[in-house]
Parts: C-alpha cells; structure tokens; sequence
C-alpha cells in the first residue's frame, strides 16, 4: 500500500507549528545516513503558505501522519510552467535536512579563543583534566625520592649521581614510573597524569627527562620530546616554556621503555619539573616551584587502551560549548559520555586532531571516517542521534516520485 506524503511549514528551530501545506506536490526528500540529506517540493505561487516558507524555516514530511523527515529552506525558486497563467506559476522549495545546521557551529580552542597553550589542532585524547576515567587510575611507583640519590657503587648502572644536566634548581624531585619492576623494567609504553591548578595565567617551565624516550602533553599538546636514545637517557634534560590561562591543566606523559640495551640496564623512570617563570627576571627558587614528579601522580602500566575521550563525550563537550557561545539553538542530544542513543557503551577513541575553525558537521563525518559513531536527527524537534557503528541499526529511506510517494496537487485555484 503506497503511504500518504503530507508537508507542514515548521519555525527556524522545528519547535512550533505554523501551518500544513495542502497544496505542495512533488514531495520527496533522502534521508542519509552519517549526513544532512536533501529535500524538495513544489506548490502554486498564489498559494499563501509560500509566502510564509521562508529561509531558515524548517518544511516536515510526514508518512501516514507520523513525522519522516524535516529540512530547513535554503533555496526558493519561481518558475513558469503553462505560460504566462497565474496557474503555471510554480515556487519550488528545497534545501537539506536538519543536521546540515550543525555547519553553523565552529571549532574553538580548548577552554575558549584566548586559551593556552595555543595550537591550530585541538587534539582529542587522553590528556584533559576533565578526563572522568582518571579515578580509577593507580598512582605511580615512586623509584626514587630524590632525582639525585645515587642507588649503586656503580657509576654506569641505575641513576647517576648527579641530576641530569641542565635541570633546575632547586632539584627536589622523584624519578616515577607505572609500576615497580625493579631493575628489569619490560618494554612497552606507560602514560602519567597530573592536573595543575594555576591560580594565575603565567609561563610555565618545563623540565622533562626519562630512562628511555618520553613525550610531554599539556592539555593533550605535545609540548616536549626527548630523542630517540638507546639507554641512559637520563643524563640529559629538556626544556620548554608554555604560557597558561589560569585555571586546571593536565600535564601528560608518555614515556616508552625499549628492550635490553647494550649495557644490560632495564631500569624505568620518568622525572618531571616545572617551575613558574618569575615577572621581573629574578632567578628560579623553591618558591617558583609549582609541581614535580611525586606519589600524588597517576598512570596506567603499559595500556592497551588508554582510556579518554569517546565520540559521544567529544560531541557533548562541543554541543554545550556552542550552546554557551549561543549556537546551535534548540538542538538536543540523545546519548551521553558513556552510552550512545541506543544505550550501547562507547568504545574508547584514540588520538583525533580537529582544526580550529572547523564546523561541528565535518566534525561529525570525520568521526564516521574514523569508525566512531553513525548518527542521524530526528525528524521532530532538533536531536541528535549518534550510535557505536554496527551495534543499532539506523533506518534511512529515500522517498521519490511515483514509487513510494503519493503526490498531492490541486486541480483548481484554493
């Protein structure tokens, strides 16, 4: 049995009904799975309700009575179709469906435009102070309390007696790592985590220095890597200096112990310094000292899954964003952080990148390219539905002319 097609005109935001649309013929839209789809209809230009079809209202297609599909009018066309009789004059209204909406929500940095550290990317990965999985995670094993305690007679072995060079004064610090393996650490990478609270915008020096080689995040920014060194790392420090808004940073570690280099020694330790940059030049002291490597650490022991960020919690963090900066009105999410709309745990995402700049409707094909998530909008009112791929089936149907759509066309003026 071929369905009943009707039309009614929506406001901007699919919220309050103005008006059905009788006279429209023509229906036919394309509901599009992971896209915004397109829509169109046609009706008589003397015919009122096209007057009220603005752009930017939304037309919804109904089946049977039950909401199908909703678009928003982006384009009006007059065209003469019987001469030059008021009857053959046709208005054509089409555009594309509701989530092309999400194009008019952009990227911002982290924490706002004047955030720092700056970047052009902001990277979605675990590196964020408001990570909710962080609970969980052990703290560290402390190797050694003082960076400088010297563990054996031998001066090759273990830690060198003096800290490595160029690190700071005061030189008060422990060497951590994920777990305590002694000194025959197995290869393999471990993450550490600390959230800084800075009272203040400032620079903030950095100091880093590892067994093997290790990569420092603020706020999922890569800021620092050590080289590539085969062992005894540690002799060496690296500097860098970030400039912070005031407020919670997480400061990130990824630190990778190789095999059994030349020398035998497996020993696996990590140590992090990071001093406030005085205003007036004076030198660096145990005032300026804001955090080290400690016990109050956390970490993850060589993680299969480092988990951070899900496509629905990434998605959430941007919706409320824009929703402050007063975008995307009216819209609504289906899904949270932790399950998608059908109720299916989210998997955890390894690193993205998004461009500052970019529109939240790229966004959302980028995380479908990814494999993270499929997503369509409900027809009524402005929701978003995102689902783990494969897990919920996600219906979408093309509605054509003359196969499962009854045109409806008036014979005579109203």
């Amino acid at each position: 049995m071929t369905a009943t097609i009707t039309a009614e005109l929506w406001n901007a935001t699919n919220s309050t009904f103005l008006s059905t649309l009788p006279y429209a013929f023509d229906h036919q839209w394309q509901e599009t799975l992971n896209d915004a789809g397109s829509w169109s209809l046609k009706m008589p230009v003397d015919d009122t309700a096209g007057a009220d079809a603005t752009y930017g209202r939304c037309i919804r297609f109904l089946v049977d009575g039950q909401p199908a599909f909703t678009g928003t009018v982006e384009t009006r066309e007059r065209v003469t179709v019987a001469g030059d009789e008021e009857y053959g004059q046709v208005l054509t209204l089409s555009g594309r469906g509701l989530a092309a909406r999400w194009e008019d929500a952009i990227v911002y940095p982290l924490g706002g435009v004047d955030a720092r550290p700056a970047s052009d990317v902001r990277p979605v990965n675990w590196c964020y102070a408001a990570n909710p999985f962080y609970g969980s995670w052990p703290y560290v094993h402390v190797v050694h309390s003082d960076i400088v305690t010297k563990t054996s007679t031998n001066p090759l072995a273990l830690t060198p007696g003096p800290p490595p060079k160029g690190w700071p004064a005061p030189v008060e610090c422990s060497w951590i790592w994920s777990s305590n393996y002694g000194s025959v650490a197995p290869a393999g990478k471990s993450v550490f985590i600390y959230v800084y609270n800075a009272a203040t915008a400032q620079n903030l020096q950095l100091w880093l220095t590892a067994s093997h080689r290790a990569t420092l995040y603020v706020d999922g920014i890569v800021v620092l890597e050590t080289p590539d060194a085969p062992y005894e790392a540690w002799f060496e420090a690296y500097r860098t200096t970030v400039p912070l808004t005031a407020g919670y940073h997480a400061i990130g570690v990824e630190a990778e112990m190789y095999a059994s280099p030349v020398s035998g020694n497996k020993k696996a330790m990590i140590a992090v310094s990071a001093h406030k940059l005085p205003t007036d030049g004076s030198p660096l002291s145990a005032s300026t000292s804001v955090f080290k490597t400690d016990s109050t650490w956390q970490c993850l022991d060589r993680p299969t899954v480092i988990p951070g960020q899900t496509a629905g919690g990434l998605l959430q963090v941007l919706w409320l964003e824009a929703v402050d900066r007063g975008g995307l009105p009216g819209w609504t999410l289906s899904f949270d952080n932790e399950v998608d709309s059908a109720g299916e745990p989210w998997p955890a995402m390894t690193e993205e990148l998004l461009q500052i700049g970019q529109d939240y409707l790229s966004v959302l094909r980028q995380l479908v390219d990814a494999g993270y998530v499929d997503f369509t909008v409900n027809a009524a009112g402005q929701t978003l539905n995102a689902y783990v791929p494969g897990a919920t089936s996600t219906a979408v149907t093309t509605y054509t002319a003359g196969t499962n759509v009854t045109e409806l066309a008036h014979t005579e003026k109203a």
